[in-house]
């Protein structure tokens, strides 16, 4: 899902996790590959956040709450630091940031 700017920001304060600025997302492929989506990259993966994932958090009404979807992993190759990103199976993460 494509976030606001209000909540990346919340993202952010709540995780830490910073987005991958929309002009790289579009330059690398990440948008073309995936849609248009807010992605969010660390050492383990690029990351989505969907809303609807979590069965518990739609029987209790809560709407606000979003949750991590790895949806690529990212590997070291070579020696110069290049990384090779390779689409996996979306997986659910146990990450969930509720939004205001």
């Amino acid at each position: 899902m494509k976030l606001t700017q209000d909540q990346t920001d919340q993202i952010q304060q709540k995780t830490g996790l910073e987005p991958v600025p929309t002009e790289i997302a579009q330059q690398s492929g990440l948008a073309n590959h995936f849609g248009d989506e807010t992605f969010y990259l660390n050492a383990d993966g690029i990351f989505v956040f969907e809303q609807g994932r979590d069965p518990s958090a739609e029987d209790s009404g809560d709407a606000g709450a979003v949750t991590a979807i790895k949806i690529a992993s990212v590997e070291q190759v070579g020696e110069a630091n290049e990384v090779a990103v390779r689409a996996i199976e979306p997986q659910q993460t146990t990450l969930t940031v509720e939004l205001a």
